[in-house]
Protein backbone atom coordinates (compact mmCIF):
# COMPACT_ATOMS: atom_id res chain seq x y z
CA UNK A 1 0.00 0.00 0.00
CA UNK A 2 1.20 3.29 -0.65
CA UNK A 3 -0.66 4.41 2.40
CA UNK A 4 -1.09 8.23 0.60
CA UNK A 5 2.99 8.75 -0.20
CA UNK A 6 3.57 12.21 -1.20
CA UNK A 7 0.21 13.92 0.68
CA UNK A 8 0.22 14.85 4.01
CA UNK A 9 -1.79 12.22 5.17
CA UNK A 10 1.31 9.59 4.52
CA UNK A 11 2.77 10.03 7.50
CA UNK A 12 -0.49 9.12 9.68
CA UNK A 13 -1.65 6.54 7.53
CA UNK A 14 1.51 4.64 8.16
CA UNK A 15 2.05 4.91 11.42
CA UNK A 16 -1.81 4.38 12.33
CA UNK A 17 -1.86 0.88 10.02
CA UNK A 18 1.71 0.05 11.10
CA UNK A 19 1.27 0.61 15.26
CA UNK A 20 -2.00 1.60 15.81
CA UNK A 21 -4.02 4.85 16.00
CA UNK A 22 -3.04 4.80 19.69
CA UNK A 23 0.44 5.21 18.88
CA UNK A 24 -0.13 8.19 16.53
CA UNK A 25 0.93 10.60 18.94
CA UNK A 26 3.96 9.35 19.86
CA UNK A 27 5.34 8.55 16.42
CA UNK A 28 4.01 12.02 14.17
CA UNK A 29 6.22 14.75 13.43
CA UNK A 30 9.06 12.99 15.35
CA UNK A 31 10.45 11.78 12.37
CA UNK A 32 11.03 8.59 13.56
CA UNK A 33 9.74 6.98 10.22
CA UNK A 34 11.89 9.53 7.72
CA UNK A 35 13.55 6.61 6.13
CA UNK A 36 12.88 3.54 4.17
CA UNK A 37 14.40 0.29 3.49
CA UNK A 38 13.40 -2.23 1.26
CA UNK A 39 14.89 -5.42 2.85
CA UNK A 40 14.69 -8.31 0.97
CA UNK A 41 13.76 -11.75 3.41
CA UNK A 42 11.91 -14.66 2.95
CA UNK A 43 8.10 -14.38 3.26
CA UNK A 44 8.24 -17.68 5.56
CA UNK A 45 10.40 -15.70 8.42
CA UNK A 46 8.21 -12.66 8.41
CA UNK A 47 4.86 -13.32 11.52
CA UNK A 48 1.70 -10.84 11.53
CA UNK A 49 2.66 -7.82 13.62
CA UNK A 50 0.24 -7.57 16.37
CA UNK A 51 -2.58 -5.60 16.54
CA UNK A 52 -5.00 -6.72 13.95
CA UNK A 53 -4.17 -5.11 11.09
CA UNK A 54 -3.78 -7.41 8.18
CA UNK A 55 -0.99 -6.04 5.85
CA UNK A 56 1.57 -4.99 8.80
CA UNK A 57 4.66 -7.61 9.01
CA UNK A 58 7.49 -7.81 11.44
CA UNK A 59 10.38 -9.77 10.82
CA UNK A 60 11.08 -11.45 14.78
CA UNK A 61 14.63 -10.47 16.66
CA UNK A 62 15.33 -13.87 16.67
CA UNK A 63 15.48 -14.30 12.73
CA UNK A 64 17.14 -10.48 12.64
CA UNK A 65 19.92 -11.85 14.74
CA UNK A 66 19.92 -14.97 12.61
CA UNK A 67 20.13 -13.71 9.48
CA UNK A 68 22.10 -10.39 10.23
CA UNK A 69 26.09 -9.54 10.54
CA UNK A 70 26.95 -9.16 14.70
CA UNK A 71 29.78 -6.88 15.35
CA UNK A 72 32.60 -7.61 18.27
CA UNK A 73 30.19 -5.75 20.53
CA UNK A 74 27.23 -7.93 20.20
CA UNK A 75 25.07 -5.45 18.82
CA UNK A 76 23.49 -6.56 15.05
CA UNK A 77 22.83 -4.72 11.87
CA UNK A 78 21.56 -5.16 8.82
CA UNK A 79 22.77 -7.38 6.40
CA UNK A 80 24.19 -5.21 3.16
CA UNK A 81 23.58 -7.94 0.46
CA UNK A 82 19.85 -7.97 1.45
CA UNK A 83 19.33 -4.23 1.40
CA UNK A 84 17.18 -3.53 -2.16
CA UNK A 85 17.08 0.30 -1.84
CA UNK A 86 16.38 3.00 0.92
CA UNK A 87 14.82 6.47 0.52
CA UNK A 88 14.98 9.57 2.44
CA UNK A 89 11.08 10.08 2.65
CA UNK A 90 10.57 13.95 3.79
CA UNK A 91 7.68 13.48 5.80
CA UNK A 92 7.35 16.69 7.26
CA UNK A 93 8.09 19.52 4.58
CA UNK A 94 5.58 20.89 2.81
CA UNK A 95 7.24 21.45 -0.26
CA UNK A 96 8.16 17.93 -0.77
CA UNK A 97 4.44 16.73 -1.13
CA UNK A 98 3.26 16.03 -4.55
CA UNK A 99 0.27 17.82 -5.75
CA UNK A 100 -1.68 15.01 -8.01
CA UNK A 101 -3.76 17.46 -10.19
CA UNK A 102 -0.16 19.83 -11.28
CA UNK A 103 1.31 15.86 -12.34
CA UNK A 104 -1.69 15.34 -14.06
CA UNK A 105 -1.45 18.92 -15.97
CA UNK A 106 1.99 19.01 -16.50
CA UNK A 107 1.31 15.12 -18.20
CA UNK A 108 -1.64 16.83 -20.31
CA UNK A 109 0.58 20.09 -21.54
CA UNK A 110 3.38 17.14 -22.49
CA UNK A 111 0.70 15.20 -24.33
CA UNK A 112 -0.20 18.55 -26.15
CA UNK A 113 3.60 19.14 -27.36
CA UNK A 114 4.13 16.10 -28.41
CA UNK A 115 0.84 16.24 -30.68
Amino acid sequence: ASYGLGTQYYEANIITNCFGVERLEEYQNQNKLDVIIVYGCLPTLLEQTPGGRTDAKTFSRTSFESFSLPTHTGEYYLRPDFILGAFHNYVNTDSHFVNLDDVFSTQQEIQKDLE
